[in-house]
C-alpha cells in the first residue's frame, strides 16, 4: 500500500487535523493561501514539446506518449488516473474538512495528483 491508501485505511477521517498534522510530519495546511490572479495562471503555458494531452472529465493534463512512459502515461492513455483511487479518497478527506484547505505537492512533475485535487478542492 502506499501513503495515501495506509494513510485513509487507519481512518483519516475521523482524526482531527491537528492529530493528522502530528502523526504526518511532511504534511502541513498553510494558513491565508493567498491565490494567484487569472492573469498571472494564463500566462503560464504547461505545454512542453513532445507532450500529449490526455483530457478527463474536469481536467486535462499533459503527460508523455504512452510509448515512452508506460506507467503513468500508459494509464492516463487509457482513460484512467494513476493512483485514481487513492487521489479521490483524499480528496473525500479534503472535503470533509471543516474548514478550507488547500493542497500542496511538493514532488509535483507530471501532476497526476496536484491537478485532480486542485479540481477538487475548487467545487
Amino acid at each position: 500500500l502506499d501513503d495515501a491508501d495506509a494513510l485513509l485505511q487507519v481512518g483519516i477521517r475521523e482524526m482531527e487535523v491537528d492529530d493528522f498534522r502530528r502523526q504526518r510530519s511532511d504534511l502541513d495546511f498553510i494558513h491565508d493561501p493567498q491565490p494567484a490572479t487569472a492573469e498571472v495562471m494564463r500566462a503560464i503555458s504547461p505545454k512542453r514539446e513532445n507532450m500529449v494531452l490526455y483530457d478527463f472529465n474536469k481536467f486535462s493534463i499533459y503527460g508523455y506518449p504512452a510509448e515512452v512512459d508506460q506507467s503513468i502515461s500508459g494509464q492516463m492513455a487509457k482513460g484512467k488516473m494513476w493512483e485514481g483511487g487513492p487521489v479521490t479518497r483524499f480528496c473525500e478527506f479534503m472535503k470533509s474538512l471543516p474548514h478550507r484547505a488547500d493542497f500542496f505537492d511538493v514532488g509535483a512533475n507530471l501532476g497526476t495528483w496536484s491537478v485532480p485535487i486542485a479540481g477538487c478542492i475548487r467545487e
